[in-house]
């Protein structure tokens, strides 16, 4: 009983206030891609926990015996892409939009130091891609049949 409980609701508010935490001390604003990577890491590591319970509504027997194993490996991947998103991907973002708004600033303008960055292109498509191919690698095994 204490471990539906630890897992329903004292990982889901531990990983909303490590996460408000960490952004609050980094300046970042929320974002929808790493707080959708928190989620999924906490769906796998429910699964993880109660595996038990999660195992019936998997149909395919090498996955259901390998359940345990998938799933910690997807909570390492989860933490390391959102730890990627946002300590790396995310400051780069805001550092283009933060230059971009300072180089329209009119002369003199005491911010403005360098040309606006290139697009960070790839950083869009990393911060959009991710979540989604873990959303699909978390969810997959309950849809396969």
């Amino acid at each position: 009983m204490i471990s539906f409980w630890l897992v329903t609701l004292g990982v889901p508010l531990l990983v909303v206030v490590g996460n408000s935490l960490v952004r609050f001390m980094k300046g970042l604003a929320q974002s929808a891609a790493a707080d959708l990577l928190l989620a999924l890491t906490v769906f796998n590591f429910a699964v993880v926990v109660e595996y038990n319970k999660f195992q019936e509504y998997i149909r395919i027997t090498q996955i259901r015996s390998d359940i345990v194993a998938i799933y910690c490996l997807l909570v390492i991947i989860s933490v390391a892409c959102w730890f990627i998103s946002v300590f790396h991907i995310e400051e780069h973002i805001s550092s283009y939009w933060f230059q971009r708004t300072v180089s329209s600033c009119p002369d003199p303008c005491p911010l403005k130091h360098n040309p606006p960055a290139r697009f960070p292109t790839f950083r869009y498509f990393f911060i959009l891609f991710i979540p989604s191919i873990n959303l699909f690698a978390s969810l997959s095994p309950f849809m396969m049949s």
